[in-house]
This record gives structure tokens, C-alpha cells and sequence, in this order.
């Protein structure tokens, strides 16, 4: 049976919008280009606020890493310092052990007198050096070192014995071991000859001498008592300096401090 040319199947032509003509190749690039523009929406929507998410979780842990490291530094630096005042203190409680205490200084005459006399000596002079105010006291001339200037008071005693040459020196050794932060000044020694036992010889009808005379030393010297502040006047002396540095503060520049 014969088809007429009429009756012959004609494939369908390529579509036409806006005057272009889609072929195959022109459509899959299309396709591709709206998956490439699909992906980048995906990207902008979907990908890059979950990156800027981690991104910022990211700085938020470092953050806070770095914060715990500076809190264990300062944990560091509190313990070392809480360790700094606690030898601080243990060398303060040393120290002031070397001072004689209170009651110790209420005694020292005694303390002295008993010294020299289990010595067989005597006391001939124990004063103390008056002072007008406390503030004579204080030692500000750096004598015993600028560490302690205003830190530290001294008492003054003038003390005298008499003893024989041996003893003498047993009892200057006992007054040195008797406390630490006891000082002697201005010692000075004479040599004295005590009277000598004499008996009236009835052959001869003169006095003759008994024995050999003993030699007999008179020793003075200044005892310095060193004694530290008490707490309180230490709070006072840095109130006291606290108040001159403000109002030092105060002046205006070029105005000398008081």
C-alpha cells in the first residue's frame, strides 16, 4: 500500500522563545547554567551561613581558651603570691624572735644585775638615757642600715660594773649571748686597785700587807635595745605617710613638698 507525500510523518522542529531557537545544545547549557546558578543559591543560602556559623563558634572557642588559659595564669600568680607572703611572713616571725620581747625589756635590769653578780661583780651604774618625745626613739639615722630606718625603736641604758679582769670579760661574753638585738657602744674600761687587808705587826710594830692586792676593772658602756614597731604604730606611720604623699599630690608643680 502506497503513502501519499502528504501523509509522510515530519519531525517536529526545534522550539522558538523570543526568537532563539533551543536546539539540544542550547538547552542542556541551560540546564547546566541553572544548575550552576541552583548551586550557588544553595551556596549562599544554605552553605555560607553554616560556614560563618562555624566560623564564629570557632572564634568563640578560641575566646574562651584564651580566657582560661589567662585565668590560670592569674591562678598561677595568686598562688605565687599567696607563697611569696606566706615565706614573708615566716622570715617576719624569724626576725621579730630576734627582738627581745616586752617583757624581756620590763626585766633587763634585773636580768643585768643578776648577770654581773653571779660574776662576783658589782653594779655601779644602770640608768636610762631620757628622751624628750617617743619619736627620739625611732631610728631614722641608718645606723643599723636604711632597710629600717622608721621601722625600728631603740632604748638606751647606761650600765657600769666592777669586776676583776677574768670576770669581766665572763660577763661581757654573757651580755652579748643574753639577747640578739642588743648592742654595746662607747665601752670603756679602768683599771682600779681595791683596798688592800693590811695587819699590825707586833714584832716590827708596822702594818704589814696581807695577800696580794686585787685588780679590779670598772667597765661602762651604753646598752642599745633594738625593739620593732607594733603593728599599730606601723599602720599609723603609713597613714601618716599616705596623707603627706596626697597632699603632696595636691600642690601644684614646681611647689617644693613639705
Amino acid at each position: 500500500m502506497a503513502f501519499s507525500a502528504q501523509q509522510a510523518v515530519t519531525e517536529p522542529s526545534d522550539p522558538v522563545v523570543f526568537g532563539i531557537t533551543f536546539t539540544p545544545t542550547i538547552l542542556g547549557g541551560v540546564v547546566a547554567a541553572v544548575g550552576v546558578i541552583g548551586g550557588v543559591a544553595l551556596l549562599i543560602q544554605v552553605v555560607m551561613p553554616q560556614y560563618e556559623e562555624y566560623k564564629k563558634l570557632e572564634e568563640d572557642v578560641a575566646t574562651k581558651r584564651e580566657r582560661l588559659e589567662q585565668v590560670a595564669e592569674e591562678k598561677r600568680k595568686v598562688q605565687q603570691t599567696l607563697d611569696n607572703l606566706q615565706r614573708a611572713r615566716a622570715t617576719q616571725e624569724q626576725v621579730l624572735a630576734l627582738f627581745p620581747a616586752p617583757t624581756t625589756v620590763s626585766v633587763l635590769p634585773l636580768d643585768l644585775n643578776r648577770i654581773v653578780s653571779e660574776q662576783f661583780g658589782q653594779i655601779t651604774k644602770l640608768e636610762p638615757v631620757p628622751v624628750k618625745s617617743p619619736s627620739e626613739e625611732m631610728v631614722t639615722d641608718g645606723s643599723w642600715g636604711d632597710a629600717v630606718n622608721s621601722k625600728i625603736r631603740q632604748l638606751v641604758l647606761k650600765v657600769g660594773f666592777e669586776a676583776d679582769y677574768d670576770r669581766t670579760g665572763n660577763i661581757l661574753r654573757n651580755l652579748e649571748r643574753y639577747q640578739s638585738m642588743l648592742a654595746i657602744d662607747d665601752l670603756t674600761s679602768e683599771l682600779k686597785l681595791s683596798k688592800q687587808a693590811v695587819r699590825f705587826d707586833d714584832k716590827t710594830g708596822q702594818f704589814v700587807a696581807q695577800g696580794a692586792p686585787q685588780v679590779r676593772i670598772q667597765t661602762n658602756f651604753s646598752l642599745k635595745v633594738l625593739l620593732p614597731l607594733s603593728a599599730r604604730e606601723l599602720a599609723q606611720q603609713a597613714a601618716a605617710e599616705a596623707n603627706k604623699a596626697g597632699e603632696n599630690a595636691d600642690k601644684p608643680e614646681g611647689e617644693a613638698p613639705k
